[in-house]
């Protein structure tokens, strides 16, 4: 009777293999269950600070080539069509070597001797359809360079700055001539050719368009930042357009308000 109750007592304390077996398989699932969510609250908080970096360099970009960009002519006393053309170019396919610092590679574009739908409503900010062959086009191309005066020196001296879309990383660049040396882009011709310029990086997460930029003058006076009404001359306009790679892509003009005729 006593080795009976004792096999009894062994057989009812413990778990059989099917038992363990069962347990086991219900644990895993368990377990894979909660590293399935673990990683799509992963992957989704990845995504929304991606997101969110995307969306704030876009935003840090558009303010600093808006601001930038209002200094062009400044100080420069533009009176005419040639006036622009000297002080405001655009480059198509330039790049900057690595080692000397300077464009190469460019085609400067002739700028409109007449003015052009763009800019006039937000459907028309950017329409890269405008330059295409054919009729009375915008300048287009993936640098636009400016100059203007510095007047925070004893002497004033003229600074050129630009915006420059580098072909193989697809950032939007910030470039500048040297600092306290007088600068010109077209004296010589070509001149933007042979500065040294200095970099800064505005954005590195835009997937950029090698066509990034148009210039003209358009047939609506568009309106200076913080002005209630129009200038009496018309602006030139420089377009550009950010890709943030998702549908909120971002197209803009900016108002040179020193740059008028």
């Amino acid at each position: 009777m006593h080795l009976s109750f004792r096999r009894e007592f062994a057989r009812a304390s413990g778990f059989t293999l099917i038992e363990l077996m069962v347990g086991l398989a219900v644990s895993l699932i368990v377990v894979m269950a909660m590293v399935v969510v673990f990683r799509n609250t992963v992957t989704g908080s990845i995504q929304s600070v991606s997101s969110a970096s995307t969306a704030g360099q876009t935003a840090f970009a558009e303010l600093s080539a808006l601001a930038e960009l209002q200094a062009a002519g400044y100080g420069i006393g533009i009176a005419s069509n040639a006036d622009v053309a000297n002080h405001l170019v655009v480059l198509s396919g330039a790049s900057i070597d690595a080692s000397s610092k300077k464009l190469t590679g460019a085609t400067q574009k002739a700028l409109p001797s007449t003015p052009i739908n763009i800019g006039a409503t937000a459907s028309d900010k950017w329409n890269p359809a405008l330059c295409a062959a054919g009729g009375t086009q915008p300048a287009c191309g993936n640098t636009v360079l400016w100059t203007f005066n510095d007047i925070t020196s004893a002497t004033p001296t003229p600074i050129c700055r630009g915006l420059h879309v580098d072909g193989s990383s697809k950032q939007l660049i910030l470039i500048s001539s040297p600092s306290g040396v007088a600068c010109s882009l077209s004296t010589p011709a070509n001149n933007w050719g042979n500065i040294v310029w200095t970099q800064q990086t505005l954005a590195t997460q835009l997937n950029l368009s090698s066509v990034a930029f148009m210039v003209a003058q358009p047939t609506s006076k568009c309106t200076l930042p913080g002005a209630s009404t129009l200038p009496p001359k018309t602006p030139w306009v420089v377009s550009f357009w950010l890709d943030m790679g998702t549908t909120a892509d971002r197209s803009m003009t900016a108002c040179l308000g020193n740059m008028a005729t």
